[in-house]
């Protein structure tokens, strides 16, 4: 399999948006993810 490393360029859906959702999807951006949706 060829799987990239890293968050760069990632699509990410974050599962509640409480304190962990919230710091979890700063670090996500932080790192290059794209968060696509929260639900």
């Amino acid at each position: 399999m060829n799987i990239e490393k890293g968050l760069r360029g990632k699509r990410i859906i974050i599962q509640g948006f409480g304190n962990v959702g919230y710091w979890a999807s700063k670090f996500f951006v932080n790192d290059g993810a794209i968060i696509v949706g929260i639900a």
